[in-house]
């Protein structure tokens, strides 16, 4: 089974039919599944508002290619007391 992470632009109006026939023909591929990593709105160009996805495809026509493991982002607690900018309570000098 390959992977393969690409990038589509598709109107703001996109069902799943559609986006499943872009992949393919991308792709040339008809056998596949797929999971949408990445969705922004593109407004730069006013009259044509259309959304950025980058999705990542599995299937076994494609050769090669891992799924990335996805880095989860640890962010450590600190007791943080109300007084002083440096966390110590106030009056403790």
């Amino acid at each position: 089974m390959g992977f393969k992470s690409i990038t589509l632009k598709l109107p703001t109006g996109y069902s799943e039919e559609q986006l499943r026939h872009r992949i393919g023909k991308m792709l040339r591929i008809r056998s596949f599944s797929f999971q949408v990593e990445h969705k922004s709105l593109d407004a730069r160009h006013k009259p044509k508002v259309s959304w950025q996805l980058r999705v990542g495809v599995s299937s076994p026509e494609i050769k090669g290619g891992e799924p990335q493991q996805q880095k989860t982002l640890e962010i450590p607690y600190k007791k943080f007391c109300h007084g002083q900018s440096d966390g110590t309570p106030a009056g403790n000098h």
